[in-house]
């Protein structure tokens, strides 16, 4: 089996390659940052050595797509420059069940980019920061007055000191946390630099320490005013064209794509118009942007003039290679033709019949067939399909091995003919409401030996996969079960047909509610 690639970033020194940052598998190899890159590659034999450039921007740049990505989880996020961020989490654990499975979604989804990721949440920041860098788990709560048992053991540089300052400290034998909070304050505050106190008071909660919220870049704008109103259509429309272009070329430079726009026409008697279109994958497209405005632009009502025309990229994200993680979303806006086009049709039919009128279906975690899946708009799906991932973990979905493919809007009633015991259905009123005898609560389904449903009559049915749903506890009145408990079973019929069939137990009727295509 070949040994796994090594990654490394270098930056050129002296007309030396020395190693800012490795991976994992490096660093287990015993390369250390500030070592030359030769001397890297002879401690990787047998490992294919990826070296690269150190981009101090783009670094930068990645760090604010994840800070964007983050603000699912918290309504303030700040950047910890090179490679950390701050969540202020006060109050939204009980959104995620807990600040455990926050903390748990939290780091699952940045691993799931392919980014290795360390936590903690504690009530001061300099705890947090403390535990997440130098604690033993990689995940981590600490209660509430427990952070100077937190702190005791970690080192000096834990509390966020210059290195000349934990050098000063080492040489009269304090070399952690526990033993400098241990030390009389006066005497701290008068040997040492007035950094130690403030940052050993930030980490217990004595000192306060704010965060500046980190803010996305302003949306990307063009403007075109005109010297007085302008009544032609031609005029207007080639002025809403130009802006277009030179919104593409805007986004092109920055590799961003859009994912909405808003044009404004200024009139000089009447409020503005303004035309929103929403787009289901990032583009920069100058032709398809163009396609999706221009009919509102034709339909537009000019009134005595138009003195000015705005045209804004409301959202925007990075558009980078189809197999690139990216924080923004998991869409990317550049992948194969096919796609693209799809996407183009899309956007194309939401313009044209409302963007309310295009949706997809989405699957939901819950055991209630009727509320397992939901209708979102495909527009700005991309951005959606991050965020509807379930922040309190990994979702349960119901697959297609255990439900069927098509899920009926209502369950249908059926006419039992014959329950399986031998005797004809005498009541021809209780057949036509699909009644039939059924186990009692607790005792082995059966599904009835001949039955009709739409139309059709079934016989020779044989049965598997039994399973009970209950309504959920917190909808008994007004949920989807107004009746209560369904047993539900796959029927399969002599025609070889698998129907999805329960039995409501509370009123002992019988209903198809999906069938395996």
């Amino acid at each position: 089996m070949p040994a796994p690639p090594a990654f490394l970033t270098t930056v050129e020194e002296r007309g030396r390659q020395l190693v800012v940052h490795r991976c994992a598998v490096a660093a287990a190899a015993g390369v250390a940052v500030g070592m030359g890159l030769a001397e890297a590659r002879a401690l990787l034999p047998g490992h294919e050595v990826i070296a690269e450039t150190w981009d101090a921007r783009r670094d930068h740049e990645a760090l604010g797509a994840m800070a964007r990505w983050a603000y699912r989880f918290a309504p303030l996020v700040a950047l910890d420059p090179p490679d950390g961020l701050w969540l202020d989490v006060t109050g939204c654990g009980p959104l995620f069940q807990g600040e455990e499975r926050l903390l748990e979604a939290l780091v699952t989804g940045i691993t799931r980019h392919r980014v290795a990721a360390r936590g903690a949440i504690a009530s001061t920041t300099g705890c947090a920061w403390a535990r997440a860098r130098y604690g033993s788990r990689a995940r981590e709560v600490v209660p509430a007055g427990a952070e100077g048992a937190a702190l005791a053991a970690l080192p000096l540089v834990a509390l966020r000191l210059p290195a000349d300052a934990v050098e000063v400290l080492e040489e009269v034998g304090v070399d952690d946390a526990g033993r400098l909070a241990a030390l009389p304050r006066v005497e701290v505050a008068a040997r040492f630099p007035e950094v130690v106190l403030r940052r050993l008071d930030q980490a217990l909660g004595r000192a306060d320490e704010p965060l500046v919220a980190f803010r996305p870049p302003a949306a990307l704008r063009v403007t075109r005013t005109f010297a007085g109103p302008v009544r032609s259509f031609e005029a207007v429309r080639d002025a809403t064209r130009a802006l277009v272009d030179a919104l593409a070329a805007q986004l092109e430079t920055r590799a961003l794509g859009a994912l909405a726009l808003e044009a404004t026409l200024t009139r000089s008697d009447a409020p503005p118009v303004t035309i929103e279109r929403a787009l289901s994958r990032r583009s920069a497209d100058a032709r398809h942007l163009w396609a999706l405005l221009a009919p509102a632009i034709e339909d537009a009502n000019l009134g005595y003039g138009v003195d000015a025309i705005e045209l804004t990229a409301t959202r925007t994200g990075p558009r980078r290679p189809a197999d690139a993680p990216s924080f923004a979303d998991d869409d990317d806006g550049a992948g194969p033709e096919p796609e693209r086009a799809v996407a183009e049709l899309l956007d194309a039919l939401a313009g044209r019949l409302g963007p309310a009128r295009i949706v997809r279906v989405e699957a939901v975690a819950s055991h209630v067939p009727e509320a397992a899946f939901r209708r979102v708009p495909v527009l700005g799906a991309a951005d959606a399909a991050a965020g509807g991932r379930s922040a309190s973990g990994p979702r349960v979905i119901v697959g297609p091995s255990d439900r069927p493919s098509l899920l009926l809007a209502a369950p249908e009633p059926v006419e039992v003919l014959d329950d399986g015991e031998g005797a004809e259905e005498e009541d021809e009123g209780a057949a036509a409401d699909g009644e039939g005898r059924g186990p009692r609560d607790g005792d082995e389904v059966v599904v009835p030996a001949r039955f009709r449903w739409r139309g059709a009559t079934f016989e020779g049915v044989e049965a598997g996969g039994a399973e009970r749903i209950a309504p959920r506890w917190w909808e008994a009145e007004a949920g989807p079960f107004p009746a209560g408990e369904r047993a539900y079973v796959v029927a399969t019929t002599a025609a070889g047909r698998r129907l999805w069939m329960f039995l409501e137990t509370a009123s002992r009727r019988w209903f198809v509610h999906g069938e395996w295509a």
